[in-house]
């Protein structure tokens, strides 16, 4: 009795163990003012101050952060801090703040940890070469709040200064919060309310020309001197680019062409309604995709059509894993005899490793026994293909050759095309015409390599390698897929009662097996092969549930083995607390 006692004492406080008690409330804050003041100085640099009120609530925080953007600008220099109206020295201890140089600036404000309490945070920092020139004024384009944060503003007041000799010559904009603009004399001012999380503002305002730079900032003087160049050495580019291709194009055309010539007439399209050869799955699957490639549903043809000859089992695990409904593997049934290269070579893979035989292997272990060993399996295949004189080596060359040109030229156009791409600026602005027009060709040639490998690609993986007699017993083959597949969809019906087990293997070297499993379920006629074994004894919906299930896991398992100008504004940033 003191036993049944504890028992149920020790089972009405196991849920109190295992169920974690309630954790501090997360962390959370707000902002629940954001002013900036902006002074347009008579350099053209900007002078910023932004004061952001934080509302902190639950877990405790140790510091903020706010990044400034430098592209856009000649740099960002004078970076100070404060909290709660307190000037902070550089440092990473509580009560200093941090600054780190990169793209971005970050600035880092360290304190104690803190909660349930609200703080000011000011920081100031001095911006050169916002000002750019446009065609006809001196353009100020600037991202007042950052537009990477995860929080709310709740209202923030803006105010723009500039000095009296700078005129406006259009009426300010802002994109993003709908704000209504007060004009002042030589100011700007507009109010946000309800910013969430990344929303931001962006001003633009248009002065008289020259009232404010004289020259465009460094960075727009760069951009121009790469637009200028780029014009200039434009012509030598496009001459490159159209001869490289002309002659490329020339004589991916004369290899074709000749290749063509080579081939006999296409085989008339035909129809049948069964197998119309007596060819292995795996070999018929091939010939179906015109053997331009071997894939798992080949492999997987073969597995069922093992099964068919007794050399293998599959087989319902009755131990069910906690992250799958079901589990499966697969039986060796018999030492097998008189099989092909491939069957032969499939078998060896699953049950004759490098860890020394076995009876059975996982479904789920598939994948990752033929992937180290995909390339003897298709090699197999190949050879075979051959051997029937269904694939012709010369032609298999070919196409392999070409397509391997194709993924040089592709990936090499690709590679080449780096340097110009991230040296253009620095020659433009530092080295030679001749160097820049050097650079310009390079790149002409490194996309005229891509274009033609991406063509010599899409090209190539059209050409069949298979020999005249190939080409024939292909056409049969697609016209049975085509057969099977109208069933699945319903635009045919079978002409041959019972062919449930013997089209099976055939259907999944198609790619169409779980399909074809799903089809007799729903319509009759499938019966469970012999080589199933079940959980459920009884033959009938259930064990026709779990074989699309095991079709369904084999073709997934081993698929994955085969690998078969000036615009645009300054500032922005980001800004958060943690």
């Amino acid at each position: 009795m003191a036993r049944k006692t504890l028992l149920l004492l020790i089972l009405l406080l196991l849920p109190g163990l295992i169920v974690p008690t309630p954790a501090q409330a997360a962390k959370d804050y707000a902002a629940e003012r954001y002013d900036v003041q902006i002074d347009v100085q008579e350099d053209g640099s900007l002078w910023v101050t932004e004061t952001i009120v934080f509302r902190f609530s639950g877990d405790p925080f140790t510091y903020v952060f706010r990044t400034l953007p430098t592209d856009r600008t000649d740099g960002i220099t004078d970076i100070r801090a404060s909290m709660d109206g307190m000037p902070l020295e550089q440092g990473n201890q509580p009560g200093q703040f941090e600054i780190e140089n990169g793209d971005e600036i970050e600035v880092t404000w360290h304190f104690q940890p803190l909660t349930g309490s609200t703080h000011t945070f000011t920081l100031q920092y001095r911006v050169a070469g916002v000002i750019q020139k446009g065609e006809n004024a001196d353009l100020l384009e600037w991202e007042i709040f950052p537009n990477r944060h995860e929080y709310t503003i709740r209202e923030g007041m803006v105010i723009i200064n500039y000095p009296a000799a700078a005129t406006l010559v259009e009426q300010p904009a802002v994109r993003g919060p709908k704000v209504t603009l007060q004009p002042g004399e030589n100011q700007l001012s507009f109010r946000v309310e309800n910013l969430g999380d990344d929303d931001t503002a962006v001003v633009r305002m248009a002065f008289a020309p020259g009232s404010l730079i004289s020259a465009p900032p460094h960075w727009q003087a760069r951009q121009i001197r790469l637009r200028e160049k780029s014009i200039e050495a434009l012509p030598y580019a496009l001459f490159t680019l159209l001869a490289a291709l002309t002659l490329g194009g020339f004589a991916l055309l004369w290899t074709w062409n000749r290749s063509q010539r080579e081939t006999s007439l296409p085989a008339a399209e035909v129809r049948p309604v069964q197998p119309p050869r007596d060819r292995r799955p795996a070999i018929a699957g091939i010939l179906a995709d015109m053997g331009r490639r071997i894939a798992w549903d080949h492999t997987h043809g073969t597995l069922l059509d093992l099964a068919q000859q007794g050399v293998l089992a599959f087989v319902e695990d009755g131990e069910k894993k906690w992250y799958q409904a079901t589990n499966f593997h697969i039986e060796l049934l018999k030492e097998p005899s008189g099989l092909h290269p491939h069957e032969r070579r499939l078998v060896e893979i699953f049950f004759h490793g490098k860890k020394g035989p076995r009876s059975q292997v996982n479904i789920n272990e598939l994948s990752g026994l033929v992937s180290g060993q995909w390339r003897s399996l298709t090699a197999a295949l190949q050879q075979e293909l051959e051997m029937l004189g269904l694939v012709s080596p010369e032609r298999r060359h070919r196409r392999d050759s070409a397509l391997a040109i194709g993924t040089t030229l592709t990936v090499g156009g690709l590679l080449a095309i780096l340097p110009p791409v991230v040296m253009a600026s620095t020659i433009a602005n530092s080295g030679s015409d001749l160097w820049f027009r050097v650079l310009m060709v390079v790149g002409a040639l490194s996309a005229a390599s891509f274009l033609l490998g991406m063509t010599t690609l899409i090209t190539w993986s059209s050409y069949s390698p298979l020999t005249d007699q190939g080409e024939q017993e292909a056409a049969q083959w697609r016209g049975f897929k085509r057969y099977l597949r109208d069933i699945l969809d319903g635009r045919e019906s079978l002409s041959h009662l019972g062919v449930f087990e013997t089209y099976l293997p055939y259907t999944a070297a198609f790619g169409l097996a779980e399909d074809w499993v799903r089809y007799h379920k729903k319509h009759g006629g499938g019966v469970v092969p012999s080589w199933f074994r079940p959980l459920s004894a009884a033959s009938g919906p259930e064990s026709m549930s779990s074989l699309v299930a095991i079709i369904a896991a084999s073709s997934a398992s081993g698929s994955g083995a085969t690998g078969a100008g000036a615009g645009g504004a300054a500032g922005g940033g980001a800004s958060g607390a943690g």
